[in-house]
């Protein structure tokens, strides 16, 4: 499902003269100090956006704020001008607008399949400046040249922050946390259409670092999902047991902003939506009338399903008392250990947008409803498992800080509050607390970032 696909685009009208590039950028990068720095991320729904300049002088790009790739797309007006992109939002134009922008003459062209569909591109160069960050992208702007994205997700870009440049990078050229030397950031959401915050800088905490253990993603070891109870392990959690020949871990959990939704393959969901039906009373009778209806003879696997439709079905009218807490135990490369809480406020949503989790229980949503902030798919590695992709819902209970210089690099799920730029952080309790207050709403197309599911983790 979702891969990397490389592909020639189709022909974008580029014309114009190509500027030349300003001199003495690699020196004025090398000498640029670390400032950091506190950024506003811009709730957009599925997805939250930071403001980025682009060109001299500078244009203003509101871009996806990705932990899952380690690109810059930028959406071209040339894109705009052709009709296949939308005329919504900010777009790009480089040539004879931008005195730093540089676009070889038969620019390499390039298709990313996100989760969310293909976006297709072609490589130039320009500057790049996040606050007071500002660093020449020598041929690494993948500008936007057809969005093919499902449900019409409009992009006026990505903003990518993956792991450190190496070989299993998605692009061969170093990303812009790399050139401008940041080394630990950290990102959470605020409900209420409320914005969130994006950090930079040494002066990031990171409360409990857990080594990571992607190769490609910011990736932890996952030990699986726990329903009412943060200590049981074992049976009850998804991934625990032993490892199989060639494991490093159970199950892997890719850390991702930029995918809205959590995404787990489709057996793990349903014994997992099963097991929350079953630890709560209203879900546990109405399953059990349903049960009452099934011959002995059926699958275990069907019953996991009728319960997890139950729990669908229950929960549709959002009246979420007594559903249980949901307990997600992580570790680090080195054993050091987490256990990640979500409430039923973190982990429901209020929606009308069908899954494909909603359509293989059968279950046709035409109305706002309430239901699992859950959705399927599958990545299957060797050496990690089974891979969950851990989205957004992470980022609205949790501040997550991501520490580029340790190695490997690591990730925290801070409770220190969001605060706000400027600010102090909130008291954890009060951080907590919010999000209690009301159930998330999601309006527009779930989003997925790049994932190759034929690489390793």
């Amino acid at each position: 499902m979702v891969r990397r696909v490389f592909a020639v685009a189709a022909a974008v009208a580029w014309q114009g003269s190509h500027a030349v590039r300003r001199k003495g950028d690699a020196t004025r990068q090398e000498e640029q100090t670390q400032k950091g720095g506190c950024h506003t991320l811009t709730n957009a729904g599925s997805f939250s956006t930071v403001e980025i300049l682009v060109g001299t002088p500078p244009q203003k790009i509101n871009a996806v704020a990705d932990t899952g790739s380690d690109l810059i797309l930028i959406e071209s007006c040339a894109c705009v001008d052709s009709g296949s992109c939308s005329k919504e939002g900010n777009c790009f134009r480089g040539t004879n607008k931008s005195s730093t922008f540089h676009l070889d003459a038969h620019p390499k062209q390039v298709t990313i399949t996100y989760g969310s569909g293909p976006i297709d591109t072609v490589v130039a160069s320009d500057e790049v400046r996040l606050g007071d960050i500002s660093v020449n992208m020598d041929h690494s702007i993948m500008l936007i040249a057809k969005n093919r994205l499902e449900g019409a997700i409009q992009l006026e870009g990505i903003f990518g922050m993956g792991l450190p440049h190496n070989e299993g990078s998605m692009s061969k050229e170093s990303g812009f946390l790399d050139v401008a030397k940041v080394h630990r950031f950290a990102m959470c959401f605020n409900d209420g259409g409320r914005d969130g915050l994006l950090r930079l800088g040494g002066q990031v905490a990171m409360e409990k670092p857990l080594q990571g253990v992607g190769q490609e993603h910011w990736g932890i070891d996952f030990r699986g999902v726990t329903v009412g109870d943060a200590n049981l392990e074992g049976e009850a959690s998804l991934c625990g047991g032993s490892l199989k020949a060639g494991q490093d871990t159970p199950c892997g959990a890719i850390v991702d902003s930029g995918t809205t939704l959590i995404l787990a393959p489709e057996k793990h969901l349903t014994s997992l939506l099963a097991q929350i039906c079953d630890g709560w009373g209203k879900c546990k009778e109405k399953s059990a009338a349903i049960m009452l209806n099934m011959k002995p003879e059926q699958a275990r696997e069907a019953s996991l399903a009728a319960k997890a439709k139950a729990l669908h079905e229950t929960a549709a009218g959002c009246d979420l008392s007594a559903m249980p807490s949901l307990h997600f135990h992580v570790r680090g490369k080195d054993g050091a250990q987490d256990t990640l809480e979500l409430t039923p406020n973190d982990y429901m949503i209020e929606t009308s947008i069908k899954t494909r989790l909603s359509q293989l229980l059968g279950i046709q949503a035409v109305t706002k409803v309430c239901r699992p902030a859950f959705d399927t798919h599958e990545y299957n590695t060797v050496k990690n498992g089974a891979v969950w992709l851990l989205g957004t819902p992470f980022f609205y209970k949790y501040n997550v800080a991501y520490d580029r210089s340790t190695s490997p690099p690591s990730i925290s799920f801070n409770r220190n509050g969001c605060g706000s730029c400027g600010g102090q952080a909130e008291a954890p309790a009060s951080f907590l607390a919010q999000r209690l207050t009301s159930l998330r709403q999601l309006d527009s197309a779930p989003r997925v970032s790049f994932i190759n599911t034929t690489r390793p983790m």
